[in-house]
């Protein structure tokens, strides 16, 4: 029998966070920038959070841009931002209101993923298709990273991200993570975050 030993560091999350990142060219700025969080386990309890900066128009036009945050968990939203949450920096500030929102998702890992959130009048709905082959990533010891983070990834050519019927600009762009052929959208589902014991 293989032996079995317990890792020397402190379970802070494990969950789900898959992300959008759109652009209109490869190496254009970065029209929408989602960090979504389906969290079963934190100091703070389950729940879901969705940090979305998005551009409805591409126009320049401050009306058609969105900065928001979504969830049904506010007091596990203030713990990420101050512990986890880097994707969407303009979403950093402890003071930013937080959305009271329901979720549901469909869809399957087999053709295409959909997490729609609802929150007053606004429905937002997050996709995920043309799925590519997945791939598993631990990060440990990057500058900057002071967590054990490991998740399970699959990268999707086709996301998409629509505000009550409308869709943000751009669209999913080849990227690379660790070496391995990977998106700018992508699920990552089996996400754990530890905390090194001499962190």
């Amino acid at each position: 029998m293989c032996p079995i030993r317990a890792l020397s560091a402190e379970p802070r999350l494990t969950g789900e966070n898959p992300f959008i990142v759109l652009k209109t060219s490869e190496s254009g700025p970065e029209l929408t920038n989602v960090s979504f969080w389906r969290i079963l386990y934190s100091p703070h309890g389950a729940g879901h959070a969705a940090f979305i900066k998005c551009d409805l128009s591409g126009k320049d036009n401050p009306k058609d841009k969105t900065l928001a945050i979504y969830s049904d968990n506010e007091a596990l939203v203030r713990w990420l931002q101050k512990e986890i949450q880097t994707m969407v920096p303009e979403l950093r500030d402890p003071k930013f209101p937080v959305r009271k929102s329901t979720f549901s998702r469909s869809g399957d890992t087999k053709a295409a993923w959909t997490e729609q959130i609802r929150s007053g009048k606004t429905t937002v709905s997050l996709t995920w298709g043309k799925l590519d082959k997945p791939f598993f990533l631990e990060v440990e010891g990057e500058p900057g990273i002071r967590h054990i983070v490991r998740s399970f990834f699959i990268p999707s050519m086709d996301a998409s991200l629509a505000m009550n019927g409308v869709r943000a600009v751009g669209r999913a762009f080849r990227s690379e993570l660790a070496g391995r052929k990977a998106s700018t959208c992508c699920l990552a589902f089996s996400e754990s975050w530890l905390l090194p014991k001499e962190a």
